[in-house]
């Protein structure tokens, strides 16, 4: 009995310490849960607990270094904006897909807007801009940092290096935030630059269950580690406005300007109005000339330009001469006619030279010898070379052999046959006979006998006297010498004329009396003095044209009207559109543009998304930088590379 009340109480107390334990252990909890939402609220409200705020501001500003950085990296060449006002956009939740950053947490592990943050970059005229925007539960603010080509750049582009501070956001979320200022930059190119390394570690914490399913919406949404999506095609009708340019025309409206009437005299101007100023009547301007007179009635002019005198037309049977005076020749030629020559007759006129012959004649006579020739007596005009060859023999006869001289003859001979005989026969005017072989014993096959004999060679022999060379002739002295033959001729300067040997002469034909040559023609020239052109007159040794005109009125706008110069103005008429309407370029009639709105029916392909969502919860995720990318006290705390790098 004792026993079991003795372990009923144990049992009590064991629940009872195990009942306050939790009760403990529940308001342990909610401790931890009031702390921090009072440090929220700090960070909210006060500027003065500088231990909480400088948290604020150093994740805050961490974040937005990390989505420039990351931002700059991934706006290469290829993806800049091409024209000066262009502008290219990244979100966040598309930093996430294309593996840029690790997702962003702020101070109290709340996740960052991916969709509401984003990174934009507009080209400037020479640079480019870029707005860095982060949207968290409790802060929403931007920076704005300037990229450029500039000689510092190790790449393409990268930041331009001045201090930029980042603004408040057009429609903050908390407007009692401070603005977070970017990393100050080097001031100078040559500044020493160290490479960073990001590391991230994320303890005790687990992902949650995936959400259910949202509705189907338009808003595209990317996949991460938070979120998964599905996406789905569907056709469906719908009705669009569109605005198109409307245009109506309609006629103008024509209206003299107040003071003018409508203008019937036809200058081109619709509208007329006479005035009261006048003007007296004047010379009117006549283009070339100058005034010289005026009565009041008639202005007389001259020509401002003079002009030469010229010579009067040609008499009848006459033609003007070119040339500095007033000549003029006949149009009837003369022919040029001989003068008589003392001793001679006239035998020809062709009518430029005249030829003579003289009365007296002598008879033909030999030429004088050539040189090197001298002339032979005789009644034939012979002459021989003063030269001479002596004879040689003549040419070798046709089938002979020329063999030598025997005396003064040239010996020549021709094979005829071979005989033989008992003795050889002895040579003769006409024949030789050459020794061959011999004496020997001849065989006579149709005696069946022998006999004694020589065997010799018979040649004909010609026996021929020298001669003269070719193209000499053997004179009666024996000599070789060339001889010449030539006719009888007038000895000059006289020429053979009618059967005797005469002297002739020329002279130039010349122009009758009163006439001279022109062009090599015989004509009549007469000369005049010169004159004034037709339509001229002679004033002060010179020629001027003269005119006359009426006195009118002068100026611009200036008319004749009941005998007096009045001003007359003209205008054309004024265009008037109906209201609303203005009139076209071309002045011909008026336009009224309207942009209207029209309704438009079709059928489009629409891409919906749904998603659900998950969180890493229970847990903290802390960043650091480090010069090395193999940091071994990081290793070993747990901490991995992110891949990013400053």
């Amino acid at each position: 009995m004792d026993e079991e009340r003795s372990n009923g109480i144990l049992r009590f107390l064991f629940k009872l310490i195990i009942v306050v334990i939790f009760i403990l252990f529940i308001i342990w909890l909610l401790s931890i849960a009031v702390r921090k939402h009072s440090v929220g609220n700090d960070i909210s409200t006060s500027t003065n607990k500088s231990n909480n705020s400088t948290k604020v501001s150093t994740v805050y500003q961490d974040n937005l270094d990390r989505m420039k950085d990351a931002g700059i990296s991934y706006y290469t060449i290829e993806r800049l904006p091409k024209n000066v006002g262009d502008v290219k956009t990244i979100t966040l939740e598309e930093m996430y897909d294309s593996h840029l950053l690790l997702e962003i947490y702020d101070e109290n592990e709340k996740k960052c807007s991916s969709y509401d943050s984003y990174v934009e970059v507009t080209k400037l005229e020479n640079e480019y801009k870029m707005k860095v925007r982060l949207v968290c539960p409790k802060k929403d603010a931007y920076i704005i940092v300037y990229l450029g080509c500039y000689d510092y750049c190790k790449g393409f582009v990268c930041e331009k290096q001045e201090e930029q501070k980042p603004s408040n956001s057009t429609a903050p979320k908390d407007s009692t935030s401070q603005k977070p200022s970017s990393s100050p930059k080097p001031s100078s190119s040559n500044s020493a630059k160290v490479t960073e390394y990001e590391y991230v570690k994320r303890t005790s914490g687990h992902w949650t269950d995936w959400s259910s399913w949202s509705k189907w919406q338009r808003n595209a949404v990317s996949e991460s580690d938070t979120v998964k999506v599905q996406t789905k095609v569907v056709t469906e009708d719908y009705t669009y406005e569109e605005e198109i340019e409307d245009i109506s025309y309609e006629s103008y409206t024509s209206k003299c300007p107040s003071g003018y009437v409508e203008n019937t005299n036809g200058n081109g101007k619709d509208c007329r109005k006479v005035t009261s100023e006048t003007k007296p009547l004047d010379c009117p301007i006549l283009s070339g000339y100058e005034k010289i007179d005026n009565d009041g009635i008639i202005c007389t002019y001259k020509s401002t330009a003079s002009f030469p005198k010229v010579c009067p037309p040609a008499p009848s049977g006459f033609v003007y001469i070119d040339g500095t005076s007033c000549k003029y020749r006949s149009t009837k030629p003369y022919d040029k006619i001989c003068n008589p020559k003392s001793g001679y007759e006239k035998i020809d006129n062709d009518g430029t030279t005249c030829t003579y012959q003289s009365t007296s004649s002598t008879p033909k006579e030999c030429p004088p010898a050539d040189s090197g020739y001298t002339y032979m007596s005789g009644t034939s005009c012979k002459y021989k070379s003063n030269a001479t060859k002596p004879k040689v023999c003549p040419e070798t006869p046709l089938g002979y052999t020329y063999v030598g001289m025997s005396g003064s003859k040239c010996v020549y001979t021709k094979y005829l046959r071979t005989d033989q005989g008992e003795n050889i026969p002895q040579d003769t005017s006409t024949r030789i006979y050459v020794y061959k072989s011999g004496p020997v014993v001849l065989e006579d096959c149709d005696s069946c006998g022998t006999y004694f004999g020589y065997i010799y060679k018979v040649y004909a022999r010609k026996a021929l006297d020298k001669t003269c060379q070719k193209g000499y002739t053997e004179l009666s002295d024996g000599t070789c010498h060339i001889v010449k033959t030539k006719s009888k001729t007038c000895v000059s300067p006289k020429v053979y004329l009618d059967g005797g040997c005469r002297t002739k002469i020329t002279a130039p034909a010349v122009c009758p009396d009163g006439k001279v040559e022109l062009s090599g023609v015989c004509r009549v020239r007469i000369e005049k003095p010169m004159e004034c052109p037709e339509n001229t007159e002679p004033l002060n040794s010179i020629c001027v044209k003269k005119a006359t005109r009426p006195v009118i009125c002068t100026g611009n706008n200036y008319e004749l009207i009941g005998g007096k110069c009045k001003k007359v103005l003209y205008d054309n008429y004024d265009k008037i559109c109906p209201k609303g309407y203005k009139l076209t370029n071309d002045k011909k009639q008026c336009y009224k543009k309207e942009i209207i709105t029209v309704l438009k029916h079709g059928t489009r392909e629409v891409t919906l998304y749904r998603y659900a969502t998950r969180k890493y919860v229970g847990g903290t995720v802390d960043y650091k930088w480090s010069t090395s990318n193999h940091d071994e006290n990081l290793l070993s705390q747990g901490y991995t590379l992110t891949g990013r790098t400053r």
